[in-house]
């Protein structure tokens, strides 16, 4: 997330209730994507579908995703500073 990357995880799980929860309290998008676990082809239905996005919807899922982690997860400031450097060169 930290590295603009565009999440995905099976919806209805431990995942989804502990980022559901973190979005809301901190009043930002959930940047995950969820499929459905177990039915068959969900996951690459999933994929399908992210990878049809125009550029412009799929850059907001990694800025989402990347904002999440800033905002949301304990991570260090300067090795985000580092991400962000690197992502933009």
């Amino acid at each position: 997330m930290a590295c603009n990357a565009v999440c995905i995880a099976n919806a209805g799980g431990q995942i989804e209730k502990e980022f559901s929860h973190l979005a809301r309290i901190n009043s930002i998008s959930d940047p995950l994507n969820y499929f459905e676990y177990p039915i068959k082809n969900s996951l690459k239905n999933k994929l399908d579908e992210l990878e049809k996005l125009n550029i412009t919807k799929y850059e907001k899922l990694k800025t989402d995703s990347f904002n999440f982690a800033n905002k949301c997860l304990n991570l260090n400031k300067d090795g985000l500073l580092l991400i962000q450097n690197i992502i933009k060169n």
